[in-house]
């Protein structure tokens, strides 16, 4: 298992004009096999939005396989984490996403700037802050926005 040694980046220098964003400390820290997309999703969860979700054990070796096997049923699933599907996303939504036909990576929405972003840890870029555009042209697709409930 590879852990993660990178050291943190700094947080946005105070003359930057737009407000911070909480997102923003985020930016650029690394993906590694003990932090990947849901180690990053559960930590946004719990420290900006007061939310437990489960841990659930993802196989690095066979990452794709591994998360599309946990997601297959991914109503369920999520219900497990005590999410439901939404049409609507918003802040601190969930979102899932694929590069195929099964959802295998989570994320989360932020709102900036009026703009709905989807923060997401990937494995050669670490946490980045992506556009539908963004998404697109990494040929990622979303499967689902999922709203806390609980």
């Amino acid at each position: 298992m590879t852990h993660c040694t990178h050291p943190l980046p700094p947080s946005l220098p105070s003359h930057v004009a737009r407000q911070p964003h909480w997102s923003d400390q985020y930016k650029g820290r690394p993906w590694c096999e003990d932090q990947d997309c849901l180690w990053w999703f559960r930590l946004w969860s719990r420290e900006h939005f007061g939310r437990e979700c489960p841990d659930c054990f993802i196989d690095h070796a066979r990452t794709v396989f591994s998360a599309a096997r946990l997601l297959r049923d991914e109503p369920r699933v999520m219900d497990t984490f005590g999410y439901a599907p939404t049409q609507q996303p918003r802040e601190g939504d969930a979102v899932s996403l694929t590069r195929g036909q099964a959802a295998h990576h989570i994320g989360m929405v932020v709102e900036l700037g009026g703009r709905i972003l989807i923060l997401h840890a990937l494995e050669h870029m670490g946490v980045v802050r992506s556009s539908m555009l963004d998404l697109r042209s990494m040929f990622w697709a979303i499967t689902g926005y999922w709203r806390y409930v609980r």
